[in-house]
């Protein structure tokens, strides 16, 4: 299949690797519409039967995460499965029929964020499982400790805010105290590749953030970015969105967004 470089099947085998599937394992490959990347969804399926599990493809329309139910079929698909891996925005892993697939069936949920060929195929995805939580592990130390936190980067971002520790949150690959979650036991949830931490700002922030890339599932244009989107903050409001994709990113804002 054209487009299947060396560099995508290695990050199809870097998530396979942070699942931890094993031969014999049963594995769904979950897709909804607006993520439905031919090249990725490929590469996964050719990385499962790679460790001689078992891959299943599921292609739906998608629905709305926090509010609806998936269709029947694969709520039963669930049943046997021993892993589903989430290349959708429809799966919600809150919802009461994952947290029977988990709890009761013993389903395994990986929530993949690099869910387009070209983040699977990036460097980062690729990086050991074991780098990622020890970068983790170091800033995450240096946060809990400090009072404010500034952020800057090449392309121009440069934010300050105060923290707290209490308002500091992880995906779960680690803790704010830095402790592991290797946990890999059946009836757990996990994104992959992992490596992201929230903070929720304790004073008024003014600020330039620059994106190079945008969220996968919110189906942009383009999710690397040709030109860096800017997006202007002054005291938690965006004044000035400008750069690349800025007109979709103020249509959605239009469309999806309020007065906040």
């Amino acid at each position: 299949m054209e487009g299947l470089t060396p560099a995508l099947l290695d990050g199809a085998r870097s998530l396979v690797r942070f699942s931890n599937i094993q031969a014999g394992d049963n594995v769904i490959i979950f897709v909804d519409r607006p993520n439905d990347d031919a090249l990725a969804v490929r590469a996964i399926e050719m990385a499962v039967d790679e460790v001689g599990a078992v891959p299943v493809t599921i292609r739906a329309k998608e629905w709305a995460m926090r509010f609806d139910e998936p269709p029947r079929p694969i709520e039963w698909a669930l049943k046997g499965a021993d892993f589903v891996i989430d290349q959708s925005g429809s799966l919600n892993p809150k919802g009461h029929y994952m947290s029977v697939a988990m709890k009761e069936y013993g389903i395994t949920h990986i929530m993949n964020e690099a869910k387009t060929a070209e983040v699977l195929a990036s460097e980062y995805v690729r990086f050991p499982g074991e780098l990622l939580f020890a970068i983790a592990f170091r800033v995450t130390q240096k946060i809990v400790k400090a009072k404010r936190l500034r952020v800057t980067t090449p392309k121009g971002t440069d934010i300050a805010m105060g923290i707290h520790p209490r308002r500091i949150g992880s995906n779960s690959t680690f803790d704010p105290k830095g402790r592991p979650d290797t946990e890999t036991s059946p009836g757990t949830k996990r994104p992959f590749p992992g490596l992201a931490i929230g903070i929720h700002p304790e004073d008024p922030v003014s600020s330039v953030v620059v994106a190079e890339s945008i969220y996968p599932g919110l189906n942009p244009p383009q999710v690397i970015l040709e030109e860096p989107l800017q997006i202007v903050i002054e005291d938690h409001w965006a004044t000035d969105i400008s750069g690349g994709c800025a007109d979709w990113v103020k249509e959605m804002l239009v469309k999806k967004g309020d007065e906040n």
